[in-house]
């Protein structure tokens, strides 16, 4: 009788017969299952677990961003800034900030309205404490990023990106 070699089979080592294919064809028909249940159920639900949040709305931006808002940070200009920010239910917003540049400071303040639309924040300012540095009736047009419970993040129309943290 002739016999196949078990190499050429790819048969366990050790093993002789039709019985060690017959295993080894079984092994890898369960691991074939295997991965079919990872790429037809698991994958899916770890992609979906990782997809991006909805976007927020114009309602949902207009419930979370009201609060007090922290202005701390170093401007684009290396300007320190430090205060708050506070963003009322009524559509009013008030602001304290100091500036701070070396051993110079400046101390301001200004009233205004906000609204949201198309997911980008719309403040109008009414009254100023320094009107040759903010004008009454300046409107600004920020793009909300992002906002949660503790985080708001939006980019000015220069393009700069600005993160505030919710105040106490």
């Amino acid at each position: 009788m002739h016999r196949t070699p078990r190499l050429r089979l790819g048969s366990n080592s050790g093993v002789t017969g039709a019985g060690s294919v017959i295993r080894t064809v079984r092994h890898h028909y369960v691991f074939m299952h295997i991965r079919a249940f990872i790429f037809v159920v698991v994958f899916p639900l770890l992609i979906a677990g990782c997809g991006r949040a909805k976007p927020l709305t114009d309602a949902d931006i207009t419930d979370k961003i009201v609060g007090n808002w922290k202005t701390d940070g170093v401007l684009p200009t290396g300007v320190t800034a430090s205060g708050t920010v506070s963003i009322f239910r009524d559509g009013s917003l008030t602001c304290n900030t100091k500036f701070v540049r070396e051993t110079r400071t400046l101390d301001m303040s200004y009233t205004g309205t906000w609204q949201v639309d198309k997911g980008c924040l719309i403040e109008t300012i009414k009254t100023t404490s320094n009107s040759n540095l903010l004008a009454v009736g300046f409107v600004t047009r920020d793009k909300i990023l992002q906002l949660d419970d503790r985080k708001l993040v939006f980019e000015m129309e220069s393009g700069n990106i600005i993160t505030r943290e919710r105040s106490p």
